[in-house]
């Protein structure tokens, strides 16, 4: 076995196995990689992937996380927060590689895809308490446009349960921005081959500031609209979400689109 203390990463010979030096004391201590950053001492900071700056090797480390962690069977998973309270179907899971930790708080982990490149990960809670999400060090959110996108109409959702409830839906070019507040550079990769943005960001105050950034800086943006009482797309039934498209589209069609 050998750790660069300086580099913060270590080789397993034997194994093959590589990482930073929190996977490799999680491995250790037989914590969850969260866990072991909490109860790091500060003998240990020297040692932190926190000093490391190399965006590169943070991603890399985040990549060998994840795929560390074994496939689901979620064609044979019958009940599990994933398909009983959020609804995405087995197959969906399986399409979003959606990972189990259970032995984490943040059990449910999601890969972090722009187009087919690996950014990053996001793990989720299941309980009530907060925060609800984390994401790897080294995560760079405000640049990254989750999803594959194509030319045409595009639909933008908050989160990435959100994405795949629109993919789930029918919808397939659908795209999330990790959080309603939306930077330059997710725009321009928004707007790039699209003749017209759907924002299905959030019913809330934050989804209409970013249905309000996406509108000042791009053409052919409109708002779809919700079901009183639903907040974002994954509370939505595909019966609503398809209702809300007719209605989209038949204002489209007679110039009354919501644009402002």
């Amino acid at each position: 076995l050998s750790v660069d203390a300086n580099a913060g990463v270590f080789y397993c010979f034997g194994c093959g196995e590589k990482g930073g030096v929190i996977k490799l004391l999680a491995k250790l201590t037989g914590k969850d990689e969260l866990q072991a950053l909490i109860g790091a001492g500060s003998d240990f900071v020297t040692m932190n992937t926190a000093e490391r700056t190399d965006r590169g090797d943070l991603c890399d480390d985040a990549r060998d996380y994840f795929y560390s962690i074994g496939k689901p069977s979620w064609e044979v998973i019958k009940h599990h927060y994933m398909i009983d309270k959020r609804r995405i179907s087995p197959v969906v899971l399986q399409k979003f590689d959606v990972r189990i930790n259970s032995s984490s708080e943040y059990p449910v982990i999601v890969p972090i895809m722009e187009g087919r490149e690996f950014k990053g990960y996001v793990m989720r809670r299941i309980d009530v308490l907060e925060p609800k999400y984390l994401y790897n060090e080294g995560f760079l959110r405000r640049s990254t446009v989750f999803g594959k996108l194509r030319q045409g109409a595009v639909m933008v959702v908050e989160g990435s349960f959100d994405l795949m409830s629109a993919i789930q839906f029918g919808f397939k070019n659908t795209c999330c921005t990790l959080g309603a507040s939306v930077t330059n550079e997710q725009i321009r990769k928004i707007g790039k081959g699209a003749s017209v943005v759907i924002c299905a960001f959030d019913n809330d105050r934050a989804g209409e500031e970013g249905f309000y950034s996406l509108r000042s800086s791009l053409p052919n943006v409109v708002r779809l609209s919700f079901p009183d009482g639903v907040k974002d797309v994954n509370e939505m039934t595909k019966k609503q979400f398809k209702a809300s498209l007719v209605k989209l589209l038949k204002e489209l069609r007679n110039g009354s689109t919501r644009r402002y």
